[in-house]
């Protein structure tokens, strides 16, 4: 029934993975009897799949099931997948987290990112790489249009105040033109390969002065660990995540000296929003500590609310047991009057998270963001926008 909704609504297409009468639905169909939907006969969904050996009862794993499943070009294409399975309820369970985690990868690759291009304000430019010659002319018309660091002002109007512009490139061209040591000023990136879509976000006062802030607090904090020039900064850098894909995180860190084994690249990264939605924050997060694509042990998102004093921090970690992502801590600062808040301090970084490694010497220590600590970056922002 599930099936037959999906493709009779247009939702989807569905395949048939046939676990019995496999010949019998594919010559004449299925017959449905419903109280919602009525008499359907012969109905055949899209594909079958008639290769997967079983019998009355599961003599293969849930992972082999899934696998079997899914083309192995799913997680490229821009499909979000659906997986329902009438093999008892154990086998379901089981089946359901190696499924869980398919599906969260699946729908980051394709439909989340064009869910954020339709939501972008009319007024964001949209290009077709030509050449570096208009590269360049696109990226003079983006800097006079909102300069190196628009301002997000409370009085103006979405379409007054989008940070981001788009160019549709190939994979190719993007890695000549945007894979260089050092990055554009005052940008930051993500780019979709499967989709040929590059989204580009001017830094704003907000997005600097929330990275800065926290890195200043982790560098205090490293001091007396004799750390502080031990970590590797990541803000603007290019970071690949999977599939072709690259995103620049507002803020990131990791150590300078790896050890074998460990990847190069941030245990713990920042993502600021301002005009974007805490969706997109959250789904840049599930992206970042995914163990197959961003890699990293921490997201910390930052939400900044353009029209009144208030920020949002929620830090983000891969829960083996679930195979999924989830918030770990989450903090509101909000000033009314002369009075600041914070609802939850302190905000603990493991050290583990930025280091990839355990807690060796005593003065080694977790990092703590302290409740006056959190009020001072707030205060900044607000101060940068004018609140």
């Amino acid at each position: 029934m599930v099936a037959y909704a999906l493709e009779h609504g247009g939702l989807a297409q569905v395949t048939a993975v046939m676990r019995s009468n496999y010949d019998a639905a594919v010559k004449n169909g299925i017959d449905i009897d419903s109280v919602q939907w009525g008499q359907i006969k012969a109905w055949k969904p899209s594909p079958y799949l008639g290769f997967i050996n079983t019998t009355n009862y599961p003599i293969i794993s849930a992972t082999a099931l899934v696998k079997s499943i899914l083309h192995p070009n799913t997680l490229s294409q821009d499909h979000t997948t659906h997986v329902d399975t009438q093999t008892g309820e154990a086998y379901k369970c089981f089946t359901y987290t190696f499924i869980m985690r398919i599906i969260t990868m699946t729908e980051s690759h394709g439909s989340e990112v064009e869910v954020f291009l339709d939501d972008l304000p009319p007024s964001t430019n949209r290009y077709t790489y030509e050449g570096k010659e208009q590269l360049h002319q696109i990226l003079k018309i983006e800097y006079d249009r909102l300069g190196p660091f628009p301002q997000s002002e409370p009085s103006k109007s979405n379409l007054e105040i989008s940070e981001y512009f788009v160019i549709f490139i190939d994979p190719s061209s993007f890695d000549q033109e945007f894979l260089l040591p050092d990055p554009i000023a005052g940008l930051r990136l993500f780019y979709n390969a499967a989709l040929h879509t590059l989204i580009l976000r001017m830094s704003t006062p907000e997005h600097s002065r929330v990275a800065g802030a926290l890195h200043t607090a982790i560098s205090i904090a490293l001091l007396p660990m004799e750390l502080d020039e031990a970590i590797q900064v990541y803000g603007g850098v290019n970071v690949p995540v999977g599939n072709g894909n690259v995103k620049q995180p507002d803020g990131g860190w990791g150590p300078i000296r790896h050890t074998h084994g460990v990847p190069k690249r941030p245990g713990v990264v920042v993502e600021v929003g301002v005009s974007e939605p805490e969706t997109k924050l959250r789904n840049d997060a599930r992206m970042w500590v995914d163990p197959v694509r961003g890699e990293a042990k921490m997201a910390i998102t930052v939400k900044v609310n353009p029209r009144k004093s208030q920020l949002k921090i929620d830090t983000w970690e891969w829960d083996e047991g679930i195979r999924s992502p989830h918030a770990t801590q989450s903090c509101v600062i909000e000033r009314f009057g002369d009075k600041t808040t914070v609802s939850h301090h302190p905000i603990t970084i493991p050290f583990e998270y930025i280091f990839r490694r355990c807690l060796d010497i005593p003065r080694e220590a977790d990092i703590r963001l302290e409740k006056q600590r959190l009020i001072n970056m707030a205060t900044s922002v607000w101060a940068a926008q004018e609140l």
